[in-house]
């Protein structure tokens, strides 16, 4: 018999073990998890014959669309023991979870899928590709070229870098009425502390924005969520490429609002959303309508 339900603490070291199986994840990495992000009040369970197939996990965050600030679910870590797959179990675990936060007051869920063919599964979830970012590639070359000269030392400003708290206001100042995830201090660290851990990187930042750095190998660093006033783009660029200078290519996310890369790389859907409420739903609609990448809704942190 199956069972959907909230987790409780006794569950966290099964939860574990049928994430270390599905995510081939070693322990260790999953203990920074559970010590840094996991809160057992925010995970969801799918139980069979009293054991647990399928988890996810939700953080409650605020999206801010056209002139309305809702409060949505951040669904992710979602899996399925292999052989448990194909039953079901994570569609009905996902509408049992819509449901829950519906009956809470919350107005939309939104995920980013781990693979590109997981869309249409999420589609029949009632979910659409949403959210856009800007993804400019650089090779060496040309980031020197754009930020100073590869023949001699960039000549670098007095900066102050940012810590997490003043990274979240940074954030707000520069998104907070345009369609974005409102992130909390708690996510931005976080975040940082993911790419710091796990891929060699972490936050650069100066007084005007910031980005969060990761090695993705084969002399590749990939800059997530790059926040920035326009006035300081080239500066922090020149930050990053002083922190990661030996790299064959700087792979650049940020919102299609940035106007400093309006002209460069190519726009991509990273993220879909489904409404919990008629009022979303109406929203969502509007937002759409009315989409072009100016004003494309902007994900920015995710948690890969």
């Amino acid at each position: 018999m199956e069972v959907y339900r909230k987790a409780s603490k006794e569950m966290i070291e099964e939860i574990t073990q049928v994430m270390c199986e599905c995510f081939g994840e070693p322990v260790w990495v999953l203990k920074f998890f559970f010590e840094e992000r996991f809160d057992i009040n925010n995970c969801h369970v799918c139980m069979v014959d009293n054991k647990i197939v399928s988890v996810l996990h939700v953080i409650p965050s605020k999206i801010r669309l056209v002139r309305e600030t809702l409060n949505g679910v951040y669904i992710y870590g979602a899996c399925t023991l292999k052989e448990h797959r194909k039953n079901g179990y994570m569609s009905k675990l996902i509408n049992y979870t819509h449901d829950f936060y519906a009956r809470r007051g919350y107005e939309c869920a939104f995920l980013v899928p781990g693979k590109p063919e997981l869309v249409k599964f999420y589609e029949k979830l009632s979910y659409i590709n949403f959210f856009k970012l800007r993804r400019v590639e650089l090779s060496n070359e040309e980031i020197c070229e754009m930020c100073g000269s590869k023949d001699k030392p960039f000549s670098m400003e007095q900066t102050a870098a940012l810590d997490s708290f003043t990274m979240e206001k940074l954030r707000m100042e520069i998104y907070g009425n345009q369609n974005a995830v409102q992130y909390t201090e708690k996510d931005i660290r976080f975040a940082s502390r993911l790419y710091e851990l796990f891929s060699f990187g972490g936050a650069v930042s100066t007084n005007m924005g910031y980005g969060i750095c990761g090695s993705i190998g084969e002399g590749q660093l990939k800059v997530r969520d790059l926040t920035c006033k326009s006035s300081g783009t080239i500066q922090l660029l020149r930050e990053i490429y002083e922190k990661f200078p030996n790299q064959k290519k700087y792979i650049i996310e940020t919102s299609t609002s940035n106007k400093f890369f309006k002209n460069l790389g190519k726009s991509y859907f990273e993220g879909m959303i489904a409404p919990l409420s008629e009022l979303c739903g109406g929203i969502i609609e509007n937002v759409l309508y009315s989409l072009d990448d100016d004003t494309s809704p902007y994900l920015g942190i995710s948690l890969e």
